[in-house]
């Protein structure tokens, strides 16, 4: 069975039953209220015992009738929702397990690892279609008109019914500024013929209601906000939902997923790492191997996939070079070959029973953090209490821009306290930096050093380097630091340590296949050029390093003057 891939963007309003569908002609862009279809469809929707699904912001249903009929996944997107769909399939028989089919199953391992599901909710809806044209003709939005019943089958759950509006755009309109502008335009002609804004983000949560209160979550000790333990848990738990929210797109080969889900695991190994004085390192230790090896699968595919993009641009813009078409493309398909295997390879490992484990270790550890004795959890004569649900972690921009906010302010002694234990590691941390940066600085300038020698120690710089730039990202948005300017000032740090080690990897893995290219009988002279050219471009990048590293020393020393008054 083959699937479909959709990004839902669209605006829900709960309207009355007497209230009459506006001329939709008036929304922005819309020239025409084609014709008017009416669907009798109905769902069934499923999730964990404990929603699992549900608390995440995932759905998952079967749907009956309508022109999508199916099985259906929905994750929360940037820009509105993603939506994957199957072909429904023999419906499940009543009393037997529910196992919706692999390629919409193996999207939810993360969340579900091999758990069981069962049927939450039924969702019934006459639907009313209308299609919206533009003054091409070209069908850019639709506008539904729902007339829903709903069975909530968790404890204490009714039926309840209701009429809402659904206007969502195809996934033609791709502009933002344009989608922006009808959802805006929509909203205003709805509401002046009667709508309101719906009080809930999906059918689901409406079907459900207050019985969704009565299904028991997995306790966790959450503990009081402006504690040092407070801070790294909820730098953890935001590390915890990335990865899980970047499982589904990497297997999905989405772009940029293998990267990003590399960077949230790495993140979470330097927050382990840098705050092992908070957390008991004895505890955390394995989970820090585990995710390390994680990383070092994913790192084989993003290292193909970084050579890949560098070398297509390199080999456009050094046409001097003199790189032949066929080489060209002997070179670059076997860089992607080296890919799709390591992809291949990293969806394996993530289907198998140690990457559950290590999923409910990661999860044990927001849930249940292995604090190290005496670490201040709970400000004075309070005490840690149990929470449902998973995530503890409250989002912010980077660098902490809203480092100076807490979610609720205890004693000044007991703020205090947090930021000089947080400064103190961020301290450590610093002080580890400027150790690799005199040696990364002196290996540059001895060249009696190897090659490789040299170029390690700026290699162990950018890790260092971005481990403390991770700390301080957490620290800032969970305590009174001031660390806004240090983490701009570490971020191009990073940008030029992470360019020059591309070009380090590059030239590395250009080397094999030039060797592969020459055995094959091609002339590969032309490599070597391009491979001192990617050796030059490295070295460039290095320039400035020490006027990048004395600004964020510059910015540490600031901000470690401000937390001493």
């Amino acid at each position: 069975m083959g699937t479909t891939k959709a990004i839902e963007v669209e605006a829900k309003f709960a309207v009355d039953t007497g209230v009459d569908v506006p001329d939709l002609s008036a929304v922005c862009m819309v020239a025409e209220d084609a014709s008017c279809t009416i669907h009798t469809l109905s769902a069934i929707y499923y999730d964990t015992a404990d929603l699992t699904l549900t608390d995440n912001r995932v759905v998952l249903r079967r749907r009956t009738g309508g022109t999508d009929a199916g099985w259906h996944v929905k994750f929360p997107a940037a820009t509105g929702r993603l939506e994957i769909r199957c072909p429904a399939g023999e419906p499940p028989q009543p009393g037997t397990p529910v196992t919706p089919p692999e390629e919409i199953a193996s999207q939810l391992t993360a969340l579900l690892r091999n758990r069981p599901v069962t049927a939450i909710a039924r969702v019934d809806n006459e639907r009313h279609v209308h299609r919206l044209l533009d003054d091409r003709g070209n069908d850019i939005a639709e506008f539904c008109d729902d007339h829903v019943t709903a069975w909530s089958f968790l404890p204490g759950g009714q039926k309840t019914s209701w009429r809402e509006w659904e206007f969502e755009l195809t996934d033609g309109t791709t502009d933002a500024d344009t989608a922006e502008q009808m959802l805006i335009s929509a909203a205003a002609v709805l509401t002046a013929a009667g709508a309101t804004d719906s009080d809930f983000p999906s059918k689901l949560v409406a079907a459900l209601g207050k019985s969704s209160s009565n299904v028991a979550r997995p306790a966790a000790v959450v503990p009081a906000a402006g504690t040092p333990a407070a801070s790294v848990v909820a730098a953890l738990s935001a590390d915890r939902d990335k990865i899980i929210a970047w499982d589904p797109a990497v297997r999905r080969n989405d772009d940029d997923s293998v990267h990003q889900m590399r960077v949230a695991t790495r993140q979470m190994r330097s927050h382990l790492s840098t705050f092992s004085g908070i957390l008991d390192p004895a505890a955390t230790a394995p989970v820090e191997d585990e995710l390390k090896h994680l990383a070092k699968i994913l790192g084989r595919a993003r290292d193909a996939e970084v050579v890949a993009e560098m070398l297509d641009k390199i080999f456009d813009r050094e046409t001097d070079a003199g790189v032949s078409h066929k080489l060209r493309e002997f070179v670059l398909s076997g860089i992607r070959d080296d890919y799709t295997r390591a992809w291949t390879q990293a969806v394996e490992f993530m289907s198998s029973p140690r990457y559950v484990a290590l999923l409910d270790a990661v999860d044990g550890l927001v849930r249940t953090p292995p604090l190290v004795a005496g670490t201040p959890a709970q400000p004075d004569g309070e005490e840690n209490t149990p929470s449902h649900g998973m995530s503890t972690s409250k989002r912010t921009g980077a660098g902490g821009k809203k480092n100076n906010k807490r979610t609720r302010r205890t004693s000044p002694g007991t703020v205090d306290a947090t930021d000089k234990i947080l400064a103190d590691h961020l301290s450590a941390a610093f002080e580890k930096l400027a150790g690799q940066y005199r040696l990364a600085a002196q290996g540059l300038a001895d060249s009696s050093l190897p090659l490789t020698q040299r170029e390690d120690r700026v290699h162990d710089m950018r890790k260092t380097a971005k481990k403390l730039r991770y700390a301080v990202e957490a620290a800032g948005s969970h305590s009174g630091l001031k660390t806004a300017k240090l983490y701009r000032k570490l971020s191009v740090l990073q940008d030029d340590l992470g360019d020059f080690q591309d070009t380090v990897v590059v030239r590395d893995l250009l080397a094999t296949k030039a060797a592969a290219a020459h055995e094959a009988g091609f002339d590969t002279f032309s490599l070597g050029i391009v491979h001192e050219i990617v050796h030059t471009a490295g070295k460039n990048r290095l320039a400035d390093l020490e006027r990048h590293f004395a600004k964020v020393d510059k910015a540490y020393r600031k901000m470690m003057a401000a937390a001493a008054r």
